[in-house]
């Protein structure tokens, strides 16, 4: 049977939640696909649940290596890939169902390179849907840059890897893997995306993540998180300045100078041991919303001061 989506799941320590995962993966009505679970060192029972669903299923496969994060992990499953198309899925979110069916045929019917689709939040054991994230604009193949431009025009650009499907020989071809940092979708989707030129998205939810308390994204101490994702700003004006028209460029800077400051903010890098990092001049020109020109004012008078009014407000 030739397999036409590969479904990489990265797993490190998500023992509680990756059942009902893989689960929803094999229910999955459309049979062409694999599954490739990538157990990255995890220190608890999930090799052996990934060896037990691989047993039961020839649609599984599992990869065992020693940690090194969840970028490594998915590259070690994009290598590993057989299908025409990849997608990728965390350990301890789910998929709904019949997700792919459709997804697949509009991949093959339009030979797109990405499609991209909806994701809803899991909330005490509810799916909760956020409209605001319905992006609406006509129903055609865009290049991967108008395609963002869109998006962002209508105040919404997902982040997350797992909100779409690849052509794989467009990933393979173009090396478009990942790099091993914290907020590496931050990174990956914007370089993917420009490097796409037909690019659909549809209307449908079918991803459902959850957002855990002893997750990496809600550590307390996130002052990492905020040094990768100030360095992945620094990375993406480069790859902007030399992308897209004028008018691209500008939603490009308006959208890197939120996740700049919000980089600021979570690693709270105006601390004298991160201080040197910044870089005030980076807000110049870039903000085009009113609430992004105050906030990078704010910054560029007093990166402390912009932080702890932030912080109040996020308080209220």
């Amino acid at each position: 049977m030739k397999i036409k989506l590969s479904i990489i799941v990265p797993i490190y320590d998500v023992e509680e939640y990756l059942p009902r995962c893989i689960d929803s993966i094999l229910a999955q009505k459309c049979e062409d696909f694999e599954l490739i679970l990538v157990d990255d060192g995890s220190p608890d029972n999930c090799p052996r649940i990934c060896d037990e669903y691989a047993g039961r299923d020839d649609r599984v496969s599992v990869i065992h290596q020693p940690n090194r994060g969840v970028s490594m992990a998915r590259n070690a499953g994009m290598k590993a890939a057989r299908g025409d198309y990849i997608t990728f899925v965390d350990g301890d979110d789910y998929i709904l169902a019949d997700a792919y069916e459709k997804m697949i045929k509009e991949m093959e019917n339009n030979k797109l390179d990405i499609l991209s689709g909806r994701g809803c939040r899991l909330v005490d054991g509810k799916t909760i849907i956020n409209e605001a994230y319905d992006r609406k604009f006509p129903d055609r193949i865009y290049p991967g840059a108008e395609f963002m431009h869109l998006c962002l025009r209508q105040g919404f650009m997902a982040t997350s890897c797992c909100m779409n499907i690849y052509d794989r020989k467009f990933l393979l071809d173009n090396e478009l893997f990942f790099v091993d940092l914290l907020h590496e979708d931050e990174l990956w989707i914007p370089q993917v995306f420009l490097k796409a030129q037909r690019v659909k998205y549809i209307n449908r939810v079918f991803y459902v993540y959850l957002l855990r308390q002893n997750s990496r994204s809600t550590a307390k101490d996130r002052t990492q998180n905020g040094i990768d994702l100030l360095g992945i700003c620094y990375e993406l004006e480069k790859v902007y300045a030399r992308t897209g028209n004028e008018d691209q460029r500008k939603y490009f800077n308006d959208f890197l100078l939120d996740r700049y400051l919000l980089a600021v903010l979570m690693g709270k890098l105006y601390r004298a041991p991160y201080r040197h990092m910044l870089r005030r001049g980076f807000v110049r020109g870039k903000p085009l919303r009113i609430k992004n020109k105050i906030k990078a004012g704010l910054f560029f008078l007093s990166p402390e001061l912009y932080v702890k009014i932030a912080e109040s407000r996020l308080a209220k």
